[in-house]
């Protein structure tokens, strides 16, 4: 009797203790939910039309990084703790400079003058973490400036051979690792296999058209967006040897991005009709859902929070003239965060 007591009650709090662990699974450890708590959180910076600069962690809250000095920025990075960012103001320094900052933006120090005034995108200057190298576009000879210290210094690339009128305006580094190097002027694209090797010039079979194309890429895909008044966004499976446009984008509005934000989806940011987005047909459809009439996309960036659980979230941030909007499904559907002219996110 007594045993079949003690039986009853083991059965009763072993009962508790399962009845205890399904109702919290695996979602808990010591108080705490995993499922709330951000291992890896994501930090956006963005700047407007007046020279602002802002950070925001959550897309909720702001913080101003640099007040307004009337000059928008050209393009805006961040090298491991360091903040930089391009402007041209014409009556100071007609040919744009780089500016950093070691303490998140509260002060700035120049870094080079020598930047190049036909670049006008984000990609004009890219954080290479993997080399542990940045490059620039520069009017210096070799048209390509490299820092070996997070934006510090910096110096001529010298594994760039000049040629006369060479000007490289945009770089991309796709996810094999490759570097490459756009000269729209000429239609001449340039790569970089690593660090430690020269540039080389990539000969088109069938080469992108005259225009105003600015790099960037889809996983191994390069991409090329037409700044120009005709438009038009072109892609190259095979490094830049095949060039062929992709059909969906209205015609005569510039683009002025097309980026694969973290190799999820293609999305393509054009002046006055929003941003398009790559279906499944290889074609772009619009993706304004969200978005106010008339806006148009400058810049694109994704971001993402990785949980104590592992599990990840995505954002894709676009920086418009109508604001700073967010999307939690890729593009397709668009939340206004913070109202504004929006030129520069990262």
């Amino acid at each position: 009797m007594r045993s079949g007591k003690w039986y009853l009650l083991n059965i009763i709090l072993l009962t508790i203790t399962i009845g205890s662990f399904l109702s919290t699974g695996c979602k808990r450890f010591d108080g705490i939910d995993n499922n709330k708590v951000i291992r890896t959180p994501y930090g956006v910076y963005f700047a407007d039309g007046l020279g602002s600069m802002y950070n925001t962690n959550d897309g909720v809250a702001y913080k101003l990084i640099f007040p307004s000095d009337g000059v928008a920025a050209r393009s805006l990075v961040t090298s491991s703790t360091n903040l930089m960012w391009i402007k041209y103001n014409q009556r100071i320094q007609p040919n744009g400079t780089l500016f950093l900052s070691q303490d998140d933006g509260y002060h700035y120090n120049p870094k080079d003058y020598d930047l190049n005034p036909l670049s006008t995108w984000q990609n004009q200057i890219l954080d290479v973490p993997s080399w542990g190298l940045m490059y620039a576009s520069s009017v210096t000879a070799h048209s390509v400036i490299l820092s070996r210290d997070n934006g510090l210094t910096w110096e001529d690339d010298i594994t760039l051979n000049p040629a006369s009128g060479m000007s490289i305006q945009s770089f991309t580094q796709v996810k094999s690792g490759k570097l490459y190097g756009l000269d729209y002027q000429n239609i001449r694209l340039f790569e970089k296999v690593n660090a430690n090797t020269a540039w080389t010039e990539v000969i088109s079979n069938f080469p992108l058209p005259a225009g105003k194309w600015q790099l960037g890429h889809m996983n191994d895909v390069l991409l090329a967006a037409n700044n120009a008044p005709a438009g038009g966004v072109y892609y190259s499976t095979d490094f830049g040897l095949d060039w062929q446009p992709y059909d969906g984008l209205p015609a005569n509005h510039r683009v002025n991005m097309a980026a694969g934000p973290l190799d999820q989806v293609l999305l393509a940011g054009l002046d006055s009709v929003g941003i398009y987005r790559l279906d499944k047909t290889n074609k772009f459809q619009p993706s304004n859902n969200g978005i106010l009439s008339n806006t148009t996309v400058y810049s694109i960036v994704g971001k993402e929070d990785i949980y104590k659980n592992e599990i990840i979230k995505q954002y894709v941030y676009i920086a418009t003239s109508t604001g700073l909007y967010r999307s939690e499904d890729l593009g397709q559907n668009w939340v206004l965060m913070r109202p504004g002219d929006i030129r520069n996110v990262y």
